[in-house]
């Protein structure tokens, strides 16, 4: 059977990417259910984080970009003061090594 033609663009990439894994696995779906609009059991949340409140100019634009295109996506800001927080309220045993981190990246990527 010839391969399925896959649209090009930033909007058919989570269908190509879909469509490939189907592939792969050798899996359809139902006709009346594209892949595509399957729904999602991964909350729509965009966590951010940044070391403090005050984002440089240079970042907002991507900020404002994420919510103008997942406006319905809840959207939640963290500066390092918050992660610390976070994590010594609801993961203390976890702290010693949070704080041990030797870059703030890394706890940003933890608290993530």
């Amino acid at each position: 059977a010839p391969a399925p033609t896959i649209p090009h663009g930033p909007a058919s990439d989570l269908r190509r990417s879909a469509t490939l894994f189907a592939m792969a696995w050798d899996w359809t779906a139902p006709a009346d259910e594209p892949l595509h609009n399957e729904p999602s059991m991964i909350p729509k949340i965009l966590h951010q984080t940044w070391k403090t409140d005050q984002i440089p100019i240079r970042f907002q634009a991507y900020i404002e970009s994420w919510k103008r295109h997942h406006p319905d996506w809840t959207m939640m800001f963290w500066n390092d003061r918050q992660l610390l927080e976070f994590v010594a309220r609801h993961y203390p045993d976890f702290l010693p090594t949070f704080c041990n981190y030797e870059s703030g990246v890394l706890r940003a990527d933890a608290g993530r």
